[in-house]
């Protein structure tokens, strides 16, 4: 084997490097004769074989070694690599199920086939199918292999857990996004940090299972969205992107309990009133926490600086200052390319597509401008009482972007009230977001 060995590192031709092997393989065989249950002559002379002879011939080498050695790692690594190369998932399944026949006291003799399944319910998911069924018979096996060998328990646990996260996976796939959610729990219950973690043979993660979940539900049960991002952004809390979800989620939510609790009022159900409007204050609050640490993970985007602000303004209505100060920053990041994307907008010669592309990409940014703007024109009506400056910038927002911003008219004829009549056109305690029912 030395010699082998040498030869290989020293680029000898493969034909010096077939005649040594062979050498070598007489030499182990003709051992073997005298020392059949010799583990290392086997793990060498099975090497031997799977590099330089057919896969059959070393298939069989390697089911005679296992027999001297039913445990040993390296010769079921192999065993089951040329069981796979020689038929596939279901030659590797026969294979191991006689073996688990003669040897089950083998934790391997379980461990294989739970791959072979587990990698099986991967592939069906991949095609758009549900693989419950592999996931299932998988999770059995590694619980079987964990039981027979504590020395492969964590990863035994982390096969069973992403197995969980599999069978959520397959619940979506079917349409039970209940059961999904249930799974996809227990997967993190059964294996901390599972939701989070890159699973194995490319199964999508149980966070990006939830995500789904929570936007399929989101138009019809916003409170259930809610939670879902808020905690998606609990389990990930790097992500910037679910920061973003889970504040939007919150506000719709907190919006949609404003929006319950103000009928309530209307009702004269005032307890019923307060307790929806209190939820709603709380969500809100929320809110501005994730949109907040959005802003904290991605700060230069306007995006988040602008609904960030938003939360400020339009609902929680205080802190004008640090709402002030994002919406400018805002302007400062997004004003400055106007120019150039209209210039590239209007270029001749540009294809259909190109020049579509080109114009939704200015307006994008037009629109974000006139967010900004709009959000800043609230801001000093309603936070600051300055109709005179709140004017200049409400005006300035129309017609940038596609949205006809018919709120702003409101807002106008408040700012032009309070200029001819001295109205305050700011919220008080009485007028703001969520505030208690008038006859309290």
């Amino acid at each position: 084997m030395a010699e082998l060995t040498a030869l290989a590192q020293g680029g000898s031709s493969a034909e010096e490097l077939a005649a040594t092997a062979a050498r070598a393989e007489r030499a182990l065989e003709e051992y073997l004769g005298f020392a059949p249950a010799d583990l290392w002559s086997w793990q060498q002379l099975t090497a031997l074989y799977e590099q330089y002879e057919l896969a059959g011939r070393a298939q069989n080498a390697t089911a005679r070694a296992l027999e001297f050695a039913p445990g040993d790692a390296l010769l079921h690594a192999r065993y089951a690599r040329l069981s796979f190369a020689l038929g596939g998932r279901e030659r590797v399944l026969a294979d191991y199920a006689a073996f688990a026949r003669r040897h089950p006291e083998v934790a391997l003799a379980a461990w294989y086939p739970a791959l072979q399944h587990y990698e099986a319910g991967c592939e069906a998911l991949a095609a758009e199918r549900e693989g419950a069924a592999e996931f299932t018979a998988a999770q059995e096996l590694f619980a079987r292999a964990e039981a027979l060998d504590a020395s492969i328990q964590e990863s035994c646990a982390q096969y069973a857990a992403a197995c969980r996260v599999g069978l959520g996976w397959s619940k979506l796939v079917a349409g039970q996004g209940r059961a999904a959610e249930q799974e996809f729990r227990a997967a993190e219950a059964l294996a901390p940090g599972t939701l989070a973690r890159e699973l194995p043979a490319g199964l999508a993660s149980g966070l990006a299972g939830l995500a789904r979940i929570a936007r399929e539900c989101a138009d019809a049960d916003s409170a259930r969205a809610a939670a879902l991002f808020e905690e998606l952004h609990r389990l990930a809390p790097q992500e910037a992107g679910w920061a973003n979800d889970a504040g939007l989620a919150l506000r719709d939510d907190a919006v949609a309990l404003e929006r319950a609790g103000r009928s309530a009022c209307t009702r004269g159900a005032g307890a019923d009133a307060e307790h929806l409007l209190a939820r709603a204050r709380d969500e809100m609050e929320r809110s501005l926490r994730a949109y907040q640490d959005a802003v904290a993970l991605a700060p230069e985007d306007p995006g988040l600086l602008n609904d960030c602000a938003l939360i400020l303004v339009y609902h929680l209505q205080r802190d004008a200052d640090e709402a002030e100060r994002m919406l400018r920053h805002v302007l400062e990041l997004a004003e400055a390319p106007l120019s150039g994307l209209a210039a590239a907008a209007a270029e001749e010669g540009l294809e259909p597509e190109q020049k579509s592309e080109r114009s939704l990409a200015h307006q994008r940014q037009l629109t974000i401008v006139g967010d900004a703007r709009q959000n800043l024109g609230v801001l000093y009506l309603t936070l600051r009482g300055d109709a005179k400056t709140a004017l200049g910038y409400l005006e300035s927002c129309r017609g940038m972007g596609p949205d006809p911003r018919t709120e702003v008219n409101q807002y106008l004829a408040t700012a032009h009230a309070a200029l001819e009549h001295g109205i305050d056109p700011r919220v008080d305690d009485a007028t703001r977001w969520a505030a208690p029912c008038k006859d309290k």
